[in-house]
């Protein structure tokens, strides 16, 4: 496909899809000869909407915009990239809230892009995903002296408290192999759960191998605190000598990393760090591949494989519970509120009763309660430091050090903020349970990816390519599974999968179960009463006959404000259907700096050029009933306009025409008679020129 064949008066898209499933593009070339002009037009190769497909066999993307753009409004949908080849795209692959998606065995060539005024081309930029696997990719300098702007490896963004990795990719030459920003680890146990970065290689990047940036929003912001394990060492390899202070890992977050590597292994040492404590450890250098033979994202697994998978699960998940029950006794003596609610209770004539009974709880006092302490101002500082020595594992944070430095009643001096950080150093039997913990964590994380990996393939298979003795209810295992792995994010999937469904009730009961099960921070109960907004938003929607694809010029307005208020999954959920159905985009700055903002809607009304197309769209409805259909389905229209000549059409899984009606009214009933039909997926839509008004999709079951 290339665009000196195809020459586009609008923004320029291969291939448009909004709400298939079981597409493949295998072997497949999305190029755009046509220079700037194309780019900056912002030429895409895939662009997607809640559609789940699969890229495999050697395509390429090459000279684009975006080669691939993959977005979600809260459908839960997936898709998977392997063994292809990206070549001077401004992005390679951008994917805003889709979770359990795969990229493996990729290359990605970065850099080259001529789009006028570009700042960054990048590999890969996930906003909000998680679950996901992003394995054996391979990102190089593409080079082009003309055309320099920062190469970044993979950009992530939001990917929440789940034990994410980024596993075993190499990174040759760009400005960042990794750059993450927002929050990427559990606010409730930072030290064990959230995005790591294991077995990456890198070779003469230039300015960071690592860079983890914190917007100051929030002071969970970072990625997981342990990388690594006393047990396993992350095994990354270093650049060494770029042009930057700490370019080998680069900490912008309020807390400390603690970064376990292999003792004698100089590749894999740190050199250069900001705000890493590096410790050395013996253990395996070798970074065995996680993926299957061949990769499962690309086909069924078998019942013994599956078995293997449960088996394995079950094993980690109950050594991780069992140890976390523990952990939790022994953390703030078993109930941190209760510590709380003492502390509050304490007079400073009973500091060193206390004190006593702080030293007698370490080192399982958490960062919140020595807050609270030191915040009371009950324990005077010689107290307090040895509280604080006595519970490394709490005080490593420069936001915390800052806190006791200049924002308590009897602020510590400089030599005992020196004296805290000593003992970042300093392992305890809470560093060896945290760090067998996220060994556990990291294992059942693996192995659910992969289990809802599969689960995802089997329910985009298309029926000739399902196994007819396989009766298993896809949707129920893929709930149970969530269910189980009980972390937010899977959460809030669980209450998308009801809400497809239709099973609002079931939605609204998992919704209500978040503040019960979980201690939110600020930032979460914010997300909270975002999604809860964004849910009923869509619900009154759907209720009205309409969808986010049928917004007016307030509606649009209004979600903008949302948007733009709500740095968060609900906030992209907006960001997505603004961006997709009306060209109304986020742009994304990579600050370096650790200053300003790193997102902001392009635009804050509806573009003049786009107000008509939109208001054509959004008085354009279509309502098909029953569905799903047995014998006869009947679709209710409304167009605005006649002009252009609007045409019905039905097509099947494959594109073929099944059906196809000229309009000649603005209002009316369509019949079409599917018992000669086989059962199957079938879309439908009404277009007009080369525009598509109105688009759905309908089920027929015999």
């Amino acid at each position: 496909m290339n665009d000196n064949n195809y020459i586009f008066s609008n923004t320029p898209q291969h291939v448009y899809i909004d709400g298939c499933t079981g597409i493949s593009f295998l072997g497949c070339q999305f190029n755009n000869d046509n220079s700037v002009v194309m780019f900056n037009k912002k030429s895409m190769g895939i662009k997607s909407m809640n559609s789940n497909f699969i890229v495999n066999n050697g395509t390429s993307f090459n000279n684009l915009y975006r080669a691939i753009d993959a977005r979600s409004t809260g459908v839960p949908i997936s898709f998977t990239v392997a063994n292809s080849t990206f070549t001077n795209n401004q992005t390679g692959i951008y994917s805003s809230y889709v979770n359990n998606f795969n990229l493996l065995l990729n290359t990605f060539n970065v850099g080259g892009n001529q789009m006028t005024g570009a700042t960054v081309q990048l590999g890969i930029q996930n906003m909000y995903g998680t679950g996901f696997t992003i394995e054996e990719n391979h990102f190089n300098k593409s080079y082009n002296p003309a055309y320099n702007p920062s190469k970044f490896g993979i950009a992530s963004y939001q990917t929440g408290t789940s034990s994410n990795q980024i596993y075993k990719n190499t990174f040759n030459e760009v400005n960042f192999g990794n750059y993450a920003w927002g929050i990427n680890r559990s606010s409730t146990n930072p030290n064990f759960q959230g995005l790591q970065y294991l077995c990456n290689e890198n070779t003469q990047n230039v300015n960071y191998d690592f860079y983890i940036y914190t917007s100051g929003e929030t002071t969970w912001d970072g990625i997981r605190l342990n990388q690594g394990s006393l047990q396993s060492p992350a095994r990354n390899t270093f650049s060494v000598g770029g042009v930057n202070q700490g370019n080998d890992i680069y900490n912008f977050s309020p807390a400390q990393l603690s970064y376990y590597y292999q003792t004698g292994n100089t590749q894999q040492t740190p050199v250069s760090t900001y705000k890493v404590t590096t410790i050395p450890i013996s253990g395996s250098e070798t970074c065995p591949s996680n993926l299957c033979d061949p990769p499962c994202a690309l086909r069924p697994l078998d019942e013994v494989e599956l078995s293997q998978l449960y088996m394995e699960y079950d094993s980690a998940e109950t050594a991780y519970l069992n140890l976390l029950y523990t952990y939790n006794t022994l953390m703030d003596g078993g109930s941190t509120n209760n510590l709380l609610t003492q502390i509050q209770q304490t007079w400073s004539t009973e500091a060193t009763t206390l004190r006593d009974e702080l030293l007698l709880l370490s080192p399982y006092v958490s960062q919140e309660v020595l807050r609270d302490v030191a915040g009371t101002g009950i324990l005077p500082p010689a107290m307090l430091l040895v509280v604080c020595m006595a519970n490394p594992d709490a005080t490593r944070s420069e936001d915390f050090l800052d806190y006791l430095q200049y924002d308590i009643p009897s602020p510590l001096p400089s030599y005992m903020i020196a004296a805290i950080e000593t003992t970042w150093d300093v392992g305890t039997s809470r560093t060896v349970m945290e760090n067998t913990l996220g060994d556990y964590n990291e294992k059942m994380a693996l192995v659910s990816n992969k289990i809802l990996s599969d689960l995802n393939y089997k329910n985009n298979q298309t029926i000739e390519e399902s196994n007819p003795g396989d009766t298993t209810n896809i949707s129920q295992q893929i709930n149970y599974w969530l269910n189980r792995i009980q972390t937010l994010e899977a959460k809030y999937e669980m209450a998308e999968h009801y809400f497809e469904e239709g099973s609002y009730a079931l939605a609204e009961d998992v919704l209500l179960s978040i503040p019960l099960c979980y201690r939110l921070t600020e930032a979460e109960q914010q997300t909270l009463t975002s999604y809860n907004y964004i849910y009923q938003y869509r619900k009154n929607l759907l209720d009205s006959g309409k969808t986010l694809s049928m917004l007016d010029s307030s509606q649009i307005n209004e979600l903008i404000l949302f948007a733009n208020n709500n740095a968060n999954i609900a906030g992209s959920i907006a960001e997505n259907a603004l961006c997709f159905y009306y060209d109304i985009c986020t742009q994304d700055n990579y600050d370096t700096t650790g200053t300003g903002n790193n997102r902001q809607m392009r635009n804050t009304n509806i573009p003049a050029a786009h107000f008509q197309e939109v208001q054509d769209v959004v008085a354009c409805r279509v309502m098909v009933l029953p569905n799903p259909a047995t014998d006869k389905a009947t679709f209710q229209y409304s167009i605005n306009s006649l002009k252009d000549k609007p045409e019905f059409e039905i097509r099947d899984m494959t594109g073929r025409e099944i059906m196809k009606v000229r309009i000649t009214e603005k209002e009316g009933v369509i019949e079409w008679q599917t018992v000669v039909v086989k059962s199957g997926m079938y879309y439908f839509s009404i277009k007009a020129g080369s525009k598509t008004l109105a688009r759905g999709k309908l089920t027929v079951r015999k």
